[in-house]
């Protein structure tokens, strides 16, 4: 699976059952999408 980000959201590439996984788990870790970019691109 790929995650690619940028300044307006993220791109997944991959299975999709994966990918709502990784999504879940994100979830748990992060209230916005927007610090989740934040937290990848810093």
């Amino acid at each position: 699976m790929q995650l690619y980000t940028h300044r307006n959201g993220i791109v997944i590439f991959g299975k999709i059952k994966e990918a709502r996984l990784l999504l879940a788990e994100y979830a748990l870790m992060y209230r916005t999408v927007q610090e989740l970019i934040g937290k990848i691109l810093n």
